[in-house]
């Protein structure tokens, strides 16, 4: 069973580029801030590196003028930078997100490209063809899906593209998201990179097939996505406490952590409010040795909790 781990990941946050290059510093304490070319109608821009690597961008002003900063790392830094970008900003949106997994050995290229083939032909979609296939020797590259899609996905083979590899039967499979717009791009955000893998159908059966996970559920984004009240409920609520989610993010070790201790702080407010309400019923009844005085405060405080 292979894993999908980010291999791209850029994303959006509503924040200075002070504050971006104060929480870098705190990432990479041994990194050092350069200036770099801005790219994409940006007026600004600087990069994290650790010796001659770059492990993180950032870019903002011109046409990103007023709308917070665009910050993206790739390749073997993406999966880590993602892990921080959603600790620091619980909120934000992500412009581009690739999901990888690796295969190596004699016969990569020739069962992913049979497979991938398959569901190109059962789900109609659009493929491109790229690289050497005449000889095979350096390397080939197909894609599923059209270049304006929400979900894109390319099979090339990684190890003939870059020969420094010493792995020459090294293919990759990687699923490119491109959300439309920021409510897409936030949803994407709150998704972990295996499960990205659901955001279509055609994208949601090849996902589970790599991963033996016949159970992998659909994630939509794009414009089918509609908010739920649910939703809308919980997105305003991550909005106005992200920081302090974040902050309990830390204190405990890890979102697992927060949800459990939510849950049970959850867990005891409804056992309260039970017992309030339990309490209520007899001081109506003239049974509870609470005095009858505290009826109004617990009347209003149970309201509050409905």
């Amino acid at each position: 069973m292979k894993t999908a781990k980010f291999d791209w990941y850029q994303s959006t946050v509503e924040d200075s580029p002070e504050s971006v290059s104060s929480w870098s510093k705190q990432v990479w304490p041994d990194g050092i801030l350069r200036p770099c070319k801005p790219k994409n109608g940006t007026a600004d821009a600087f990069q994290m590196c650790l010796g001659d690597l770059v492990v993180m961008t950032a870019m903002w002003g011109g046409g990103m003028d007023g709308h917070g900063v665009n910050i993206f790392a790739s390749g073997c830094d993406a999966p880590f930078f993602a892990q921080q970008v959603r600790r620091r900003w619980p909120i934000h949106r992500v412009t581009r997100a690739d999901v990888a997994i690796d295969f190596n050995g004699p016969g990569a290229w020739d069962w992913g490209f049979s497979l991938l083939k398959g569901y190109a032909e059962e789900y109609k979609l659009k493929t491109r063809h790229e690289g050497d296939y005449h000889r095979a020797e350096d390397g080939r590259s197909f894609y599923l899906g059209g270049r304006q899609s929400v979900a894109r996905l390319v099979i090339y083979e990684k190890g003939k593209q870059i020969p420094e590899l010493e792995m020459p039967n090294l293919v990759r499979i990687e699923l490119r998201i491109f959300p439309k717009d920021r409510r897409s791009g936030e949803m994407v955000s709150m998704v972990d990179a295996p499960s990205l893998f659901g955001c279509s159908k055609w994208s949601a059966a090849i996902g589970a097939h790599l991963s033996g996970d016949t159970t992998m559920e659909r994630v939509v984004i794009g414009t089918r996505w509609n908010k739920s009240d649910r939703a809308r409920a919980v997105r305003a609520l991550v909005k106005q406490y992200g920081g302090h989610l974040g902050e309990l993010c830390g204190e405990l070790g890890g979102w697992d952590e927060v949800g459990l201790h939510l849950g049970e702080l959850i867990r005891e407010a409804a056992a309260s409010k039970d017992r309030l309400l339990d309490d209520l019923k007899k001081i109506r009844k003239g049974q509870s040795i609470k005095h009858p005085e505290l009826e109004a405060e617990m009347v209003e405080t149970v309201d509050q909790w409905s």
